[in-house]
């Protein structure tokens, strides 16, 4: 999303929608068709979605710590699909650090997969112990490599 005010709408629709069970309603719908989208912020959203409905949003848990992450597969540009970390206020991405923290956009297609996911219940589970939680989020490997 482009700005604060726009992000932060979509956090408040999210929130109402899980808390609905998962479920879009006509208020859902008429919120944020009064909000004003960029021509970019409407590619963003296409590709959020096309995420979560591919099923590439994974909620990760760790045992017995109960700490959670985001992790989203994301085709990369070499074609591999590459394992993205989420957390409220941050991704992994390259996309993020180049738009999100040097620009003006507010966060990436990987966070508002996640955010999108969360919402509509449309996420794969993982539990994992602790040990391996730890791996996840300082990976070897880069990215795209993984």
């Amino acid at each position: 999303m482009s700005n604060e005010v726009s992000a932060a709408i979509l956090r408040r629709v999210f929130d109402d929608v899980k808390s609905h069970g998962g479920t879009f309603g006509p208020e859902h719908a008429e919120v944020m068709m009064a909000m004003n989208h960029s021509e970019a912020d409407m590619l963003l959203l296409q590709a959020a979605v096309e995420l979560v409905e591919k099923h590439r949003v994974t909620k990760i848990s760790a045992e017995p710590s109960g700490r959670t992450l985001i992790r989203v597969a994301s085709p990369s540009r070499g074609g591999v699909n590459a394992m993205y970390i989420c957390l409220d206020h941050f991704c992994s991405c390259d996309s993020f650090l180049d738009n999100t923290v040097q620009n003006p956009f507010t966060m990436c297609k990987h966070m508002l997969a996640a955010m999108i996911a969360q919402a509509t219940m449309k996420l794969q589970v993982l539990t994992v112990p602790d040990s391996e939680f730890a791996n996840l989020l300082c990976p070897e490997d880069t990215p795209s490599n993984m």
